[in-house]
């Protein structure tokens, strides 16, 4: 099931919500009621909810800043404010960090129904992200699939069967839907032996008579594990290509607010922390550390090249906050942003725009 954390200082709000809303039936349970923001983001930390409904004014920490605390850890989270009055800093909020929706308080029976029908309609927005989802219809998953088979590359398929383990349990996958799924997977694995590998038929009836889902995905990934069975020397040149290809989708992507260990994993359909580690591996320093590096490259270039002001340049080389990326440039150059363009920009001819 999903879960779903209610921040809101007023008890009778969450109160409210867990007895009102209809949280089983469609697939929700609540894993947390927080009184302040700071609790709530602690709570958030711990439980890695998959919505926050979050009143915007809060003792200690408000709304507004623990959704984009909260985003720059998961930027997946989904947001719904609740507020006693219109409050327009919080609409530009909501627009610019992909806020579901925005709910006036005092809720009353159609506002229930109308938070019930956005958390039906979240949940059905993570099915078709849903590692499930992209199995049976996602051709560039099918792509990375057949690479990662013709690479014998077992440690993908161990990544992606944990995903497929937690998408089970979250979204409460029948054995129906773990089968299709499957057959899918030795399909794919079938077709690639050419019948080199006797025993995969076998599984195919084995798995009909599978009635646990979590059984029949261990099952299946034992087949992969026996079928793509090789040394560790000959998956080096696949994972350095896996690394190469992350380094070219941030260097594409450093002006993306929302990039992130999370959606590069998305991306590439590996877990985070194995995506991590096989970065770490092959290029010697943290997926981040690396997507900083870049986006403080850009902004330097940009300081030195363009009359584009502090703010602006932060938004195009990823940053939501001036003050956070001038902290990170103070952090890798050792001045400010400012300091750095009087410096260095002597003789150089700068430009309204790139």
């Amino acid at each position: 099931m999903l879960k779903v954390l209610i921040a809101d200082d007023d008890t009778n709000v969450g109160q409210c919500l867990s007895r009102l809303v209809p949280w089983d039936d469609i697939g929700y349970r609540v894993v947390g009621v927080a009184l302040n923001g700071n609790e709530a983001f602690a709570m958030a930390n711990r439980l890695e909810p998959d919505v926050i409904i979050s009143d915007i004014v809060m003792p200690m920490m408000d709304g507004m800043d623990l959704c984009i605390k909260t985003k720059e850890i998961n930027s997946n989270t989904a947001f719904i404010f609740l507020s006693a009055y219109e409050d327009f800093n919080a609409a530009q909020l909501a627009l610019r960090y992909r806020v579901v929706d925005y709910l006036l308080k005092p809720m009353d029976r159609n506002k229930i129904n109308r938070l019930t029908d956005l958390l039906k309609n979240i949940r059905a927005d993570m099915e078709q992200s849903s590692i499930f989802h992209a199995i049976a219809f996602d051709k560039r998953m099918e792509t990375t699939m057949v690479d990662a088979i013709q690479h014998k590359d077992i440690s993908f398929f161990e990544s992606l069967f944990c995903q497929i383990d937690s998408d089970i349990d979250r979204m409460e996958r029948d054995i129906t839907e773990v089968r299709e799924t499957g057959f899918k997977l030795l399909d794919l694995l079938y077709s690639h032996f050419d019948r080199k590998r006797p025993f995969i038929p076998a599984v195919y009836q084995t798995m009909i008579n599978c009635t646990d889902p979590a059984e029949a995905i261990k099952m299946i990934l034992e087949t992969y594990r026996l079928a793509l069975s090789q040394s560790d020397a000959e998956k080096e040149p696949h994972r350095r290509w896996i690394a190469d290809q992350v380094c070219k989708y941030i260097d594409n992507h450093i002006f993306d607010m929302n990039l992130s260990v999370s959606t590069l994993s998305s991306v590439f359909h590996y877990s985070p922390d194995y995506l991590s580690r096989l970065f770490a591996q092959n290029k010697h320093e943290t997926i981040m550390r690396y997507l900083t590096n870049k986006r403080m490259e850009s902004a330097a270039e940009l300081l030195l090249y363009t009359n584009l002001s502090i703010a602006h340049i932060a938004e195009r080389v990823g940053y939501r906050s001036a003050g956070y990326f001038t902290q990170g440039f103070r952090k890798k150059y050792g001045i400010t942003p400012y300091s750095y363009r009087i410096v260095n920009s002597d003789g150089i001819e700068r430009h309204d725009q790139v």
